[in-house]
């Protein structure tokens, strides 16, 4: 898999062979944290789509995601981010299955519903330990897109990445969504 760098608030994932890598046109530009973000959101909305695709028979070879992302102010941030599927060989009528199928992705869900973020210091006894969460989001919840974990046996949304395996109600045709 290979992280192509395209600007400074542009970035490709494709699929390979080997390792991950990170590739510039340019040797001046940098992987810069923004691109670090971007990477994770590109990375996991490629992985699920890949696995959609297994499942739904379609063939995703020529996939490739790219994300882009702007910066606002007071504070700081990334404020937008715009994610574009380049999949030639996905048939129209898949189309909306995929955008769905992209919106699993645990990255994607914790961007529109942030975490609770603590720094602390090494050594520092005095800091809460981090606890697991227990419930989904409200936006997640509200989506009406089940996370894996609340994935039911005939629920069709997005058949092969939130059934669990052996439960998608059309196995032959991959016809659910």
């Amino acid at each position: 898999m290979k992280i192509l760098l395209l600007s400074e608030d542009r970035l490709r994932v494709q699929g390979g062979a080997g390792p991950l890598s990170v590739e510039a046109d340019s040797a001046e530009m940098t992987y810069s944290p923004g691109h670090m973000v971007a990477s994770g959101l590109a990375v996991c909305t490629y992985s699920v789509l890949q696995s959609w695709a297994t499942h739904a028979n379609i063939p995703a070879d020529d996939l490739a995601v790219e994300v882009g992302f702007g910066y606002v102010e007071k504070p700081h941030r990334i404020g937008t981010m715009e994610v574009s599927l380049d999949w030639p060989s996905l048939p129209a009528e898949r189309r909306e299955a995929a955008k769905r199928a992209a919106g699993v992705c645990p990255i994607h869900r914790t961007l529109h519903a942030p975490p609770e973020i603590t720094t602390i210091v090494a050594g520092d006894t005095s800091a809460p330990a981090v606890k697991p969460a227990t419930q989904p989001s409200a936006p997640a919840a509200a989506s009406g897109v089940a996370t894996p974990g609340e994935a039911r046996a005939g629920d069709t949304s997005v058949p092969g990445v939130i059934h669990p395996v052996g439960t998608d109600p059309h196995p032959a045709t991959g016809a659910g969504a």
